[in-house]
C-alpha cells in the first residue's frame, strides 16, 4: 500500500496517513473509481493498519445535512453557523465518527451559497469537483515525491490560497503542534475557518 501510495517505506515513521486509489469493478460489472484512506501506526511489532473507504462528491452531496441523522435543532445551529460568516469551526470526534463527512457538506453547503471555498489537506480525501460549483482543493502530499524546495508546505499553500480572496478556508485535520499553529494563524485572519480535531 506505501508504495502504491508513492510513500517511503523503508524510513522508520511513528505514523503515517495517505490516500489510495483504486479502480474497483462493482456487482453489476461497472467499473468505479474508489479512494480509500489508510493511517499506518508503528507498534512494538510492527504496523497497524486502519483503511476506510471515502465517499465521492455525488455520496456526501445527496447524504446532505439531512441524510447525517441529526436533529432538527441540530441542524438549525450548524446552518446558524454557515450564516454568520466569520466563524471558526473546529469539530472533535473519535476516529471515524463523521468528522470529515460534516465538514464536507458544510463546505459545498457553502460553495452553493456563491462563496469562494479553498481546502487544504494532507492527504485530500474526496475530490471536491462538481459543475454547479468547485471548491479549491489544495493537497499537500500531491507534490511530496518532489525536489525539495518546491514540496507544497501549509505557508505556502496558504499563501496560494489568499491570493484567491476566499470566503472560506478549511484544513483538513490538524494533528500536530505546527498544524494547530497554522490553523489557529489562519483563523485570526478573518476568514470562516474549519479543521476537524481528534
Amino acid at each position: 500500500a506505501m508504495i502504491e501510495m508513492n510513500m517511503d517505506h523503508t524510513t522508520e515513521m511513528p505514523t503515517r496517513t495517505g490516500v489510495l486509489k483504486q479502480t474497483l469493478i462493482t456487482t453489476d460489472q461497472k467499473s468505479v473509481e474508489r479512494r480509500f484512506r489508510l493511517n499506518f501506526i508503528k507498534i512494538e511489532n510492527g504496523l497497524t493498519l486502519s483503511i476506510r473507504r471515502a465517499m465521492t462528491y455525488e455520496e456526501i452531496e445527496k447524504l446532505g445535512l439531512t441524510g447525517l441523522s441529526y436533529s432538527k435543532k441540530a441542524q438549525e445551529i450548524i446552518l446558524s453557523v454557515l450564516e454568520e460568516r466569520k466563524k471558526t469551526v473546529i469539530l472533535m470526534g473519535e476516529t471515524n465518527s463523521g468528522k470529515s463527512t460534516l465538514i464536507y457538506i458544510l463546505l459545498i453547503l457553502l460553495a452553493k451559497m456563491n462563496l469562494k471555498v479553498i481546502s487544504i489537506e494532507n492527504p485530500a480525501e474526496i475530490k471536491m469537483e462538481s459543475k454547479e460549483n468547485s471548491i479549491l482543493q489544495i493537497d499537500l502530499t500531491s507534490t511530496e515525491t518532489a525536489d525539495a524546495k518546491f514540496k507544497m508546505t501549509y505557508d505556502l499553500a496558504l499563501a496560494g490560497s489568499l491570493r484567491h480572496n476566499p470566503n472560506v478556508l478549511s484544513v483538513g485535520e490538524v494533528r500536530y503542534a505546527e498544524e494547530i499553529k497554522f490553523f489557529m494563524g489562519l483563523a485570526l485572519r478573518g476568514h470562516m475557518a474549519f479543521t476537524t480535531f481528534h
